[in-house]
């Protein structure tokens, strides 16, 4: 039993540090924009369904397919999972760009000195 112990104490040791600090301020900062996030996410999806009905459509027009290639669709069902899909990774591809925006400017307004960021020992050489 005296692992576990060993272990959260490591782990207290761990976030209490500089490292750890800057964890737990990035938990917290996406916490509080975890509403925005969501909302970004679902518009993506709003946004990406009825885009990636044309986009099917074009890619399996007759034309574009070669010699003797035929789309068999079994059921409906398979084309909507399809454009949900693909619209799920349109509305991830939005939350990652949501996230770099909030990484690139509102970092830009924190202001940190180089002590912290020396103490947290990534930039030292």
């Amino acid at each position: 039993m005296s692992n576990s112990g060993d272990l959260v104490s490591a782990v207290d040791d761990l976030m209490d540090s500089p490292g750890g600090l800057l964890l737990k301020q990035s938990r917290d900062f996406l916490r509080s924009k975890i509403k925005i996030i969501g909302f970004v996410f679902i518009l993506g999806i709003i946004i990406g369904f009825p885009i990636t009905r044309q986009l099917i459509t074009w890619l399996i027009e007759p034309g574009r397919l070669p010699d003797g290639v035929e789309i068999i669709v079994i059921s409906p069902v398979e084309f909507i999972m399809l454009q949900l899909r693909i619209a799920m990774s349109i509305g991830i591809f939005f939350v990652i760009t949501t996230l770099i925006y909030f990484g690139i400017f509102e970092g830009l307004k924190v202001t940190i000195s180089e002590t912290k960021v020396s103490r947290v020992k990534l930039f030292n050489t």
